[in-house]
């Protein structure tokens, strides 16, 4: 069962009797405005029914997922015995997402060809290092992302999936890497298939571009996938009791009806995923909003959640250089400082957009280049997660799970210690996130921010 640090705080707040503070601290010094509000802390938790609003962070549990770029080149370092160069971040990982590939022995797995993509971290490397032993004893769950069988079986000549080799094909590599990864230390707590829907189903991206890719065994049936993704699910239940799989895909080529209709249809067959992650591509958004289809990410990824928890599933978000495109860099303007900057302003817009998922899935597949040459997917370096000069995947974590949150000191309570905080950074500004004290990421430590603290207070 995939564990969770829940840290949901509410508290009742009286904005009435805090109104006249209100003014006082904008304008009081800071002795004051610390006087003022150990007053006012008290008057808040009296407020008479009916005269509040209830301040609520989530109502889901929150998981911090963590999926290394498949080729980064200290990846196997991570497993050091004693390495704490990355253990704040470890204890805020709640789940460890492995690529199939990685923990895969086929011919389609890292092992037979890791110079491709993954550099050294393969099966064999990851036994050695006792990988699965230690995410275990760190009690973090192991998740691995399995593929889902394509609709095309051969290339020369052209051959489209029977159901048959879909099914078969898809259960060989899921059994292949839970089997792999049990027999070494480590217990597979859940896999997430990898976008069936975008694989199979015909999107805006085709009707728009006139692509003339023939993609002759694209399925136009939302009901034949599922028949597809059904079968698979309840084979596996039948083989690994209870073991929950969930699905990730790919926005906005599949749209939100698509997905809310995809879910129903599922629900209809008798199955419900127990969580739908997403991965956005943000040069297709631009792509649909030139073309004259509106996409407005905030407000589906609101919807989506929303959908989610009305049927009994978590909802997560890829954290990811959304921005990147295979076919746009070069070798020389890509780094991990653009990554980890990128990644950051799409943590923050998801957090502006009040669309924080239950899954914070920070995921990193990128690659500098496709069209001049192929290259390990490296980026970005997961090490050290506190040198500034290193913009690494472990400090892009706790940089930004320590933004715009009211428990500042990230000790799991809201209470004096972050009320202090706050007033010790009172008036910075610069850009969102970069002061302690701005829990609402708008740039400056204020009012707002004070009023954030004392509703969530613990």
């Amino acid at each position: 069962m995939i564990r969770a640090r829940t840290r949901q705080h509410s508290a009742s707040l009286s904005i009435r009797s805090f109104h006249m503070n209100t003014i006082w601290i904008a304008f009081s010094p800071m002795w004051l405005v610390l006087f003022i509000t150990m007053l006012s802390i008290e008057a808040f938790a009296q407020s008479p029914p009916g005269s509040h609003t209830q301040i609520q962070r989530t109502t889901g549990l929150e998981q911090v997922w963590y999926g290394s770029n498949l080729g980064s080149v200290d990846l196997l370092d991570m497993f050091t015995p004693g390495n704490a160069s990355w253990s704040r971040a470890r204890s805020r990982i709640d789940v460890w997402l492995f690529s199939g590939s990685q923990v895969a022995s086929g011919g389609w797995s890292c092992t037979v060809l890791p110079h491709t993509e993954c550099g050294n971290n393969h099966l064999v490397n990851l036994v050695n290092v006792q990988a699965f032993q230690q995410l275990c004893d760190w009690d973090i769950d192991i998740t691995i992302e399995s593929f889902f069988a394509g609709p095309i079986m051969t290339i020369e000549p052209l051959e489209c999936s029977t159901d048959a080799h879909v099914l078969n094909l898809t259960l060989n590599g899921s059994v292949n890497v839970i089997q792999n990864v049990q027999a070494n230390g480590g217990e597979v707590s859940t896999l997430r298939i990898d976008e069936p829907i975008r694989q199979w189903y015909p999107t805006h991206y085709y009707l728009q571009t006139g692509q003339t890719d023939p993609r002759p065994c694209l399925e136009s049936s939302l009901e034949t996938i599922a028949d597809h993704v059904v079968a698979y699910l309840q084979q596996m239940q039948v083989w690994f009791p209870g073991l929950p799989i969930g699905q990730v895909e790919l926005y906005p080529e599949v749209s939100v009806d698509t997905l809310k209709q995809w879910i129903l249809i599922l629900e209809a067959k008798g199955v419900t995923l127990p969580y739908l992650h997403m991965d956005i591509h943000m040069p297709r958004v631009e792509q649909y909003n030139a073309w004259g289809i509106t996409i407005d990410v905030g407000a589906d990824m609101r919807e989506l959640k929303s959908f989610a928890e009305d049927r009994g599933m978590d909802f997560g978000i890829i954290y990811t250089d959304v921005n990147w495109d295979s076919q746009l860099w070069d070798p020389a303007d890509y780094d991990d400082q653009t990554y980890y900057q990128s990644t950051l302003d799409w943590f923050n817009f998801i957090e502006a957009e009040n669309a924080r998922p239950h899954h914070l899935i920070f995921q990193s597949w990128v690659v500098p280049y496709y069209t001049t040459g192929s290259g390990l997917n490296r980026i970005p370096i997961n090490l050290p997660e506190d040198d500034p000069s290193i913009y690494s995947h472990t400090r892009l974590v706790n940089d930004a799970l320590k933004q715009c949150i009211a428990d500042l000191n990230d000790d799991g309570v809201v209470n004096v210690s972050d009320l202090l905080a706050l007033l010790g950074d009172w008036s910075c500004s610069g850009v969102p996130g970069s002061c302690q004290g701005d829990t609402n990421c708008d740039g400056v430590t204020d009012v707002n921010d004070l009023l954030d603290v004392l509703g969530n207070w613990s």
